[in-house]
């Protein structure tokens, strides 16, 4: 069995959260998730541990996710992550 994918999730919304998580692994990806939604907590995840891939809601109610973005790149430059292109 592979290691897990660990996917930080950066959503406000807990049943998005739940859709986003169960379309991943029923594709058959192993993963294993976090999910904050305001600034200080994706701060202290990003300090604690290292991450597979992070994926950010664009509409947050305290920022927004290009702000978490450009937190995981000043954090880790390589770390894979996505968010809804800007209009």
């Amino acid at each position: 069995m592979s290691a897990a994918t660990r996917l930080l999730l950066v959503e406000d919304d807990e049943a998005d959260a739940a859709l986003i998580l169960a379309s991943l692994k029923s594709s058959g990806l192993n993963i294993n998730s976090q999910r904050v939604w305001t600034r200080d907590d994706l701060a202290q995840l990003l300090e604690q541990q290292s991450w597979d891939v992070v994926l950010c809601d664009c509409n947050l109610p305290q920022f927004d996710g290009l702000s978490a973005l450009a937190m995981v790149k000043t954090h880790d430059p390589d770390t894979p992550s996505s968010s809804c292109p800007v209009p």
